[in-house]
């Protein structure tokens, strides 16, 4: 056998046309040509089909795409091909949420003394940088062939989109849907602005405080509000008091006022007369 032999001539592998290579600068702008554009807009062109309707959760324009944008697109993206072939008609519209803390953390970090502190300058930074975002992650999403209304996307800080927001609200409003309750409202002093729960760390914290059940007979003076018991008056059951455990006196006590109370969690059908004598 000759040295000089090629021997991958001597391999019987399937004949192909196709390139062995990717040339993806040249073949990439074809199979966008060919495969995504107008498609979106073919199949919504069809009003004799079912209609299926995907809500985007927004993304935050706060930055470039990442795996956990082309996870959430490509998911969504999958679906609406699916629906498509299955003869739906899709409506989908991405949007961008332009709110929140993560996009100002971003804009306060390019200002510098006073400005940090000017809202007036802190919002144009801020939605200057969120329409940057914005038009970087719409021409990954498009490169990645997903199908979408890319252009009528919805866009939180659209004086338009706040205006049908303000309008919902109200319709919710006038439907009885919206009502004042009481939840806690956690603050971020640092950043000056409200926190989710989500968005809450909590350390590892011993509590010095227990919950001590005490019984309490019928008395005329819990009711005029002189908080004179007599010892007699207490068997370590039921209702529920919260106490210190610097305080715990069991029922060694002759008055409310010496049992040093936090909190009474009054459990009564009737418990205005407590609540008028100021027992809290």
């Amino acid at each position: 056998m000759s040295e000089n032999k090629e021997f991958d001539k001597t391999l019987q592998l399937p004949k192909t046309g196709l390139s062995m290579r990717a040339n993806a600068q040249i073949r990439e702008p074809k199979i966008q040509a060919n495969c995504f554009t107008g498609l979106y807009e073919w199949q919504a062109s069809k009003p004799d089909r079912p209609l299926f309707i995907l809500h985007d959760g927004p993304p935050f324009a706060n930055g470039k795409p990442h795996m956990g944008h082309a996870l959430n697109k490509i998911l969504k993206d999958i679906t609406n091909r699916y629906r498509i072939l299955r003869g739906d008609r899709v409506d989908y519209v991405p949007g961008w949420d332009c709110h929140g803390l993560p996009i100002e953390v971003l804009a306060v970090e390019t200002l510098h003394g006073p400005e940090r502190t000017d809202p007036l300058r802190v919002r144009r930074v801020a939605r200057d940088f969120a329409s940057k975002a914005i038009a970087v992650q719409q021409q990954a999403f498009r490169r990645w062939g997903v199908l979408g209304d890319w252009n009528h996307p919805y866009i939180t800080m659209d004086p338009t989109y706040e205006a049908q927001q303000l309008s919902v609200f109200h319709d919710m409003y006038r439907r009885g849907l919206i009502y004042r309750g009481f939840r806690p409202v956690h603050w971020s002093p640092s950043s000056r602005t409200a926190l989710a729960e989500a968005e809450l760390e909590y350390a590892d914290h011993t509590s010095e405080s227990l919950y001590l059940r005490i019984r309490l007979a019928p008395s005329d003076a819990l009711a005029r509000g002189t908080a004179q018991v007599a010892r007699s008056q207490f068997s370590p059951k039921c209702p529920d008091w919260i106490k210190t455990t610097r305080s715990l006196t069991l029922c060694e006590v002759d008055s409310l006022d010496s049992l040093d109370v936090l909190r009474v969690v009054w459990v009564s059908t009737d418990p205005l007369p407590l609540l008028k004598s100021g027992v809290q």
